[in-house]
């Protein structure tokens, strides 16, 4: 194996590496996002409820 093959298969691991990296913070992203959001949801929900039961 020449170092030009080397290089190029460190190359496309590194690419795969950094695009696995920027997905998985992609998610991250998206499943707090959601996650506020629904806290957000069953806070209001709560306050409803808590209102009319007293």
């Amino acid at each position: 194996m020449q170092i030009g093959d080397k290089r190029k298969i460190v190359g496309v691991a590194m690419s795969a590496y950094l695009v696995a990296a920027l997905l998985l913070f992609l998610d991250t992203y998206i499943h707090v996002r959601l996650l506020q959001e629904t806290l957000e949801r069953i806070s209001r929900a709560y306050a409803a409820f808590h209102l009319v039961g007293t």
